[in-house]
């Protein structure tokens, strides 16, 4: 019996195989790994471009303050300087107010190139402040003289830029020597500019250079005329401009 048995267990036939698993089950696992390795490719390639971004925005600001700490050291600018930087490709942006040059780029969403106030980047804007303009004038109007308004306006902006921005330099009109010559000519005024003059330094505080972009004189002969002139027994008469 004992024979038997151990016949009849040996005689089973074996178990049969697992069965394979079900083919969605399997397509699903391939879609799953496939799905991850995109995912990890994604990643590491945004990760990549957002360390690029960084790097090029690092150099950019690097430039910059490169730029600007150059610009700082100059001093002096002359008018045609100045049209350079209006804050294209990020660079700096420069401005003049009363004769003295402001670095605003810290500004860049106002006086940038989409800026509100992106007209008077790059330019001597001390007769468009004070008229409250940002169109440039007519040759007729930009003959006229600041009035009274119009120049204490010019001194509130004066103000407003001293507090929020870096002056940099001064505006040069021209690069004359106080010696009372010019390119050959006599660096005077008529009499009554010079005594206009005269009242606007007087009444508003205002250096020759910023004199000499508001009334668009001679900025060696407001000079000049502010040092050397002899007024008249009584200013005020003159028309204060």
């Amino acid at each position: 019996s004992t024979m038997k048995m151990r016949a009849g267990w040996f005689g089973r036939a074996p178990p049969p195989p697992p069965p394979p698993p079900p083919l969605i089950d399997s397509a699903l696992d391939n879609w799953s790994t496939i799905l991850a390795t995109a995912l990890l490719m994604i990643l590491v390639r945004l990760w990549w471009s957002s360390r690029q971004q960084r790097l090029r925005e690092a150099a950019a600001e690097e430039k910059l303050v490169a730029a600007r700490r150059e610009l700082a050291s100059r001093g002096t600018f002359e008018l045609e300087d100045l049209s350079a930087y209006v804050g294209r490709d990020k660079g700096p942006i420069l401005m003049a107010v009363g004769g003295n040059v402001y670095d605003v780029t810290a500004g860049r969403e106002f006086y940038g190139v989409d800026g509100c106030y992106s007209a008077l980047a790059g330019k001597d804007a001390t007769r468009l402040l004070a008229k409250g303009i940002l169109e440039p004038e007519s040759a007729d109007a930009a003959a006229d003289p600041l009035t009274r308004s119009e120049l204490d306006s010019l001194r509130d902006w004066e103000e407003h830029y001293e507090f929020k921005y870096e002056r940099i330099g001064t505006l040069v009109a021209c690069a004359a020597a106080l010696d009372g010559t010019h390119d050959g000519w006599q660096c005077v005024l008529d009499p009554q500019t010079a005594e206009t003059v005269r009242v606007i330094e007087e009444r508003s505080g205002l250096g020759a250079d910023a004199i000499a972009a508001m009334l668009q004189l001679d900025v060696a002969a407001v000079r000049a005329t502010l040092e050397a002139v002899q007024w008249s027994e009584d200013p005020e008469d003159v028309l204060v401009y």
